[in-house]
């Protein structure tokens, strides 16, 4: 039943368009997304029937959303189901990254590198969310390098390197505290610039905002001098300054004015 489903679902992508609802999509594309990447782990025995009615559920949502989106006009009611559809699917989708999480630390534990890089390349997103995933993925794949590189690890050390360099820098500079502070009172606005990011490591995120609600907290918030929006993992970054600017392929990078 539930592939015949994942077939339904399918097919109303082909006939609405290929692609997702528009309608709530920083949380929406990740949940569709994980639909085929999660596919490879049906042989994973804990894992195929919990996968098997993610696809399912995920089939139905996405085609509620696409309903929605071609009747033309959505009530305020249909908006409120429809996302509440969406958080549900939402915990079909971290009970199963939390078993993920699991595989992948027994790869580490048995030195299955083939295993560990499987589960590193599926692109699955909230996969080192987790401090200890994360920490014990790179120690194992730092001893383990020479068996293949593996991109999303490559990316985690740049990240944590960036942050020990931030942390470092706040030590050395401890007034900008205040001088962030005396800023409060001026008026500002937001130079956007499309496929580019900063190298300075962010202090808080949020996730399932627009781009533009990502601006109006980061002109809102006196410690906020720049904010990077992500396209592709749907998720807002504030950061302290500006740092080196660089090409970024989904990055949306905000830096703040005086006016």
């Amino acid at each position: 039943m539930s592939k015949i489903l994942v077939l339904f679902m399918i097919l109303c992508v082909s006939l609405f368009g290929n692609s997702n609802p528009r309608l709530y999509a920083l949380l929406g594309d990740k949940l569709f997304d994980a639909t085929a990447r999660l596919e490879p782990f049906k042989s994973v025995d804990t894992l195929t029937m919990r996968i098997d009615e993610y696809q399912t559920q995920s089939g139905l949502v996405l085609h509620e959303g696409l309903a929605l989106e071609s009747s033309g006009t959505i009530s305020s009611e249909d908006k409120k189901q429809y996302l509440r559809s969406l958080r549900d699917l939402e915990k079909y989708y971290s009970n199963i990254v939390g078993s993920l999480q699991q595989e992948l630390l027994k790869s580490i534990k048995t030195s299955d590198y083939d295993s560990f890089k499987m589960i590193c390349n599926s692109g699955i997103e909230d996969l080192f969310d987790d401090s200890t995933v994360q920490q014990q993925a790179i120690t194992f794949y730092q001893a383990n390098k020479s068996e293949g590189m593996i991109e999303s690890i490559e990316q985690l050390q740049k990240e944590r390197m960036q942050k020990k360099q931030f942390q470092a820098m706040r030590k050395s500079n401890p007034s900008r505290t205040s001088e962030t502070k005396s800023s409060a009172k001026k008026r500002f606005t937001m130079d956007i610039q499309s496929y580019k990011d900063n190298s300075i490591e962010p202090y808080e995120m949020k996730f399932g905002i627009t781009l533009e609600e990502c601006k109006a907290l980061c002109l809102k918030d006196s410690r906020c001098q720049s904010m990077i929006m992500n396209m592709k993992t749907q998720k807002c970054w504030f950061k302290e300054s500006v740092g080196h600017v660089f090409e970024s392929r989904n990055g949306i990078l905000g830096i703040k004015k005086a006016l």
